[in-house]
Formats: C-alpha cells, structure tokens, sequence
C-alpha cells in the first residue's frame, strides 16, 4: 500500500529479497556504466538487476557556525584531533554557544560519524581492509582515533549538558542563531542549515561552514564522498511505467542533487 516511488532508506534483510518489493530499474552493467558510486551501494542491487537510484552524494565532515568560530577567535580549520580539542575551548570559552553538539536522543545522529572512517584511515579502501582485521578497533586504528574524538568531547564538557534531551529541528534554529559552535553532520545538511538561516533572516554564508574531520595524512586532508538514499519503484505499484519514469527524471534530470549540496 505504499506510494508509487519511495526512498529506499533501508534495503530488504537480505540482498535477494529486493524484487519482492521494488521493480528493476535496470542491469548493473548498465548502471554502473551511468551513475557513481552504484559499487558501493550493494544494497541496491542483486541477481545483476539495480532496484534503486542514485539521487545524490554527500561528503562526510562538520557544520561550523562562521561566527561562532569568529567570535571564539578561531582563524584556521582543525587538522588534528587536538586542534579540535583547542578550537572548542576557545568556543567555550569566548562565547557563549555549545561548542560541539552531539544531538544523542536523535540517534541516527550518531551514526553520522561513521562518515569519516575513510577519513582517518586516508585509504579508500580501508572499509575492505579491516574486515579481515583481528582487531579494527583497536588504539590507533582510524575507527578508535574517530570514536576517541566524540569520547573526548563529552569528557571535557564541550558538548550540551543534557544528552539526554535535544530536538533536532530546534537544533537546526539553534545552530543558526548562534547558539551551536559545529555539529558532526555532513554536506547534506548545508542546504537545510542555510534556508533556515536564509529564512531567520540572515545572511547564510555569513553563518554556514563546512569543514573536512580534523585528521591529516602527511599534510593532506581527506572527506569522504558516498551516496545518500536511493529511490526505487513500488513493485506494487499500479501505474509502474509513470512511476519509472518519474523516478529516471528525478535523477537525471531534477535539480535535487545541485540544491542539496548548495
């Protein structure tokens, strides 16, 4: 009883279960000759048939409040851990915004920081690699120095006080106001931060940053490109061809993937 076409946010338990529930958009020979990142996202795809489509991309990494950072006196971006540390005591310090807010009660906000596990491993291929570790999380391994950085915000009190309680669409106002200092969310939420900011009256990119993780290999800072969700047609559908059509048009041919990394 769903709608025609639907974002495929969360793929069937298993990869041979798609053609119970979304039509096939086409051969992955084909599809992955015509978009990006199709490779990556397996959960799309099964028996050399793709169920959904690539809509956009987004780049891991942090929000930051321009005038926040301003206000604090921070003049460069973060490139290590401890310059982040540094960066948000200054925050706390000279204003009076939350330094880095951590969101909890959302949840999904917490996996967002799976977004810079490339990031710190500066190695493409790394989420191949460390399925064959014995250990992926141990010290010093990309995942432990990532997850290390959001124990070590809570620990020094750079964060909310009260984890337990957010809203994440206040938090969105909150941000713009210059009450946030950053927030770990990625490019897709730039479109979203700057209308509100847009629509609050300011000037966004006076107030809307991004930055990469503060983590560097030899000098060289990485971001993390994946896809976002995908779209797929309703196998029940009862208007399929109006449905892929619409669907291809949305992908190839709408703006949404230029407005939401704008």
């Amino acid at each position: 009883s769903y709608g025609d076409v639907l974002m495929v946010v969360t793929a069937p338990p298993t990869p041979k279960d798609l053609d119970k529930f979304y039509e096939p958009l086409g051969t992955t020979e084909e599809m992955f000759s015509k978009y990006d990142f199709m490779e990556s996202a397996s959960q799309y795809y099964f028996g050399g048939n793709v169920y959904a489509l690539p809509i956009n991309a987004n780049a891991g990494g942090l929000l930051y409040n321009k005038k926040v950072f301003a206000e604090a006196g921070i003049k460069k971006f973060p490139t290590t851990s401890d310059e982040l540390y540094a960066c948000l005591e200054k925050i706390k310090k000279n204003t009076s915004a939350t330094p880095f807010f951590m969101n909890y009660p959302s949840k999904w906000t917490l996996t967002q920081w799976e977004g810079g596990r490339l990031a710190y491993s500066g190695d493409p291929d790394w989420a191949n690699k460390m399925v064959h570790m014995d250990a992926p999380f141990a010290k010093g391994t990309p995942h432990y120095e990532l997850y290390k950085v959001m124990y070590e915000v809570v620990k020094r009190g750079l964060c909310e006080k009260d984890l337990l309680t957010s809203d994440w669409e206040k938090s969105k106002q909150d941000f713009v106001d210059g009450k946030i200092g950053v927030m770990n969310l990625g490019s897709w939420a730039i479109s979203q931060f700057r209308d509100i900011a847009a629509k609050s009256g300011y000037n966004p990119d006076e107030i809307v940053g991004y930055m990469p993780y503060p983590v560097n290999h030899n000098g060289k800072v990485y971001a993390e490109p994946a896809l976002d969700y995908g779209i797929g047609v309703n196998k029940y559908s009862e208007n399929k061809e109006a449905a892929k059509a619409w669907a291809f048009w949305f992908a190839n041919k709408s703006s949404y993937a230029v407005d939401n990394v704008s």
